[in-house]
């Protein structure tokens, strides 16, 4: 099992720690070739939501390797119904070897969150060859930035490390997620293990699954249960767990879908992107990804365990990041069909969809994000 984004980066270390954020691990040049429009205004839904949706773009064809494709990540925020592309804080990446990545939103939707990094070609050269990742001092060239949507201000976040930490969490890989009300937090060891704590790490209580790999787990909005993947090595599925310890049960099976999306079109030696199942804002389901025939397809389970398969691509269709609307009405997700990496959008009631990128070939989009409620 892959990590989520591209490198080993805290995202706790430069904003602050919520119940959806707590340490995650990262993965544009402006891009000047575009394919075809979005789908036309007349077949999309009249009341798509108001709302914006961020996401990272990126050429996924270019020789060289993982690195050269990363350092053109940029993040862009567009509308839900496609229009209104925009590429956030390109100051940033004037640079050579600067990259943006959008990693989510400031509480109130007026602000966007950022990663900024930059690639070492000495250091990408040695994990190409090597390959494996290797931390190097950057000399804080890379970190978070807020990006104020009304001026397009980007300024850079202090590093933030917390006072009282239990030995358990300084090293873990994906970080952990803190509950809804900041008391408790789940987390995996380095050794894959789960475990169930206070907010700080302490009172750890292993869950024991009889299973090898537990994989980042997320509260659900109403503190109530811990949603999380476990299994074997690239054979992971949806489990959930009550916020006590109790009520352990697998919700869905992946089909032998392995549970990483590649998102590049060269050779990856980190082998793409983790695709994780995902909460519902009603936290009475789960929407996932899983293998259908040669596809991999959405679906949605609920906590009884009931499944139903959202969507049904073209031959070879790959869906993958499956994110739910703040009202629990929509689906942004991304789809790789003919080759090409795009974001779309569903409309739930009756799985309507449509397309919100215009990505050429060689080009992908990313990590989708929903603007929250009560944004301008």
């Amino acid at each position: 099992m892959k990590n989520a984004r591209v490198g080993q980066v805290n995202l706790a270390k430069w904003f602050p720690v919520t119940a959806c954020l707590a340490a995650l691990t990262l993965t544009i040049l402006p891009l000047a070739s575009r394919a075809s429009k979005p789908t036309a205004a007349a077949d999309r839904d009249d009341t798509s939501p108001n709302a914006l949706i961020g996401y990272t773009e990126l050429r996924t064809d270019l020789p060289g390797g993982r690195a050269a494709n990363i350092k053109t990540e940029r993040a862009v925020v567009v509308k839900a119904d496609g229009t209104g592309r925009r590429v956030l804080a390109e100051e940033l990446t004037r640079e050579a070897g600067y990259w943006t990545q959008f990693v989510g939103w400031s509480p109130d939707g007026k602000a966007a969150r950022l990663y900024r990094g930059w690639v070492n070609e000495e250091n990408a050269k040695w994990e190409e060859e090597h390959k494996t990742f290797r931390s190097i001092p950057d000399n804080g060239r890379s970190g978070g930035y807020l990006v104020d949507l009304a001026s397009g201000k980007a300024t850079k976040q202090t590093p933030v490390e917390e006072k009282k930490k239990s030995e358990l969490i300084k090293n873990l890989v994906h970080g952990r997620s803190i509950s809804p009300d900041g008391k408790r937090c789940a987390f995996e060891d380095p050794g894959y293990r789960l475990f169930l704590a206070d907010a700080d790490g302490s009172n750890a209580k292993q869950v024991k699954t009889g299973l090898r790999f537990h994989l980042i787990p997320s509260w659900s909005p109403d503190g109530s249960w811990v949603l999380f993947v476990a299994g074997e090595h690239y054979d992971c599925h949806p489990h959930v767990i009550k916020a006590d310890g109790t009520g352990l049960k697998k919700l869905a099976s992946r089909n032998g879908y392995r549970g990483v999306i590649d998102f590049l079109d060269v050779y990856d030696f980190h082998d793409g992107s983790s695709d994780l199942p995902v909460w519902a804002p009603d936290s009475k389901s789960v929407f996932y990804t899983a293998k259908k025939g040669r596809n991999v397809e959405l679906h949605r389970v609920t906590l009884e365990g009931k499944s139903e398969q959202l969507s049904d691509g073209p031959a070879g269709a790959m869906h993958y990041h499956p994110a739910p609307s703040p009202d629990g009405k929509w689906l942004v997700y991304g789809s790789k069909r003919d080759g090409i990496r795009q974001l779309y959008v569903m409309r739930l009631g009756d799985k309507k969809e449509w397309r919100i990128t215009n990505l050429a070939k060689g080009r992908a989009a990313m990590w989708p994000h929903w603007q929250p409620r009560g944004a301008p």
